[in-house]
């Protein structure tokens, strides 16, 4: 089953459709797709930008898709995508997140309410 993680993956839209159109192979197109449009991923568009909030998902490069949305973001310049992920025991933050459209932020914390 694996370490579940918290992501956010924000990239200009037209970058990333030029990559999507590009795939060759189809099984691992259809696998892109259905990561990008499963049930537990909200997205959102705005300024150019397209956002993908993946949400308690194994995040691992032993699944193909994952490994390619990894690949293409080794691509991308910084400018180009922000990327976060919160792990069950680490985090990962890749891309710069000034040009991103979204203020993003990671707060991880406990509330007592009595």
């Amino acid at each position: 089953m694996g370490f579940k993680s918290h992501v956010i993956f924000a990239v200009e839209e037209s970058t990333l459709t030029l990559a999507l159109s590009g795939i060759k192979n189809l099984a691992l197109a259809k696998e892109v797709d259905d990561l990008l449009n499963r049930q537990r991923t909200t997205s959102a568009k705005e300024a150019g930008w397209i956002m993908f909030e993946f949400e308690w998902t194994t995040w691992s490069t032993g699944y193909a898709d994952i490994r390619w949305i990894m690949e293409f973001m080794s691509e991308l310049e910084d400018e180009q995508f922000y990327f976060i992920r919160l792990g069950e025991e680490d985090m990962e933050e890749a891309g710069d997140p000034t040009l991103c459209p979204w203020d993003i932020e990671y707060v991880r914390q406990l509330n007592i309410i009595y």
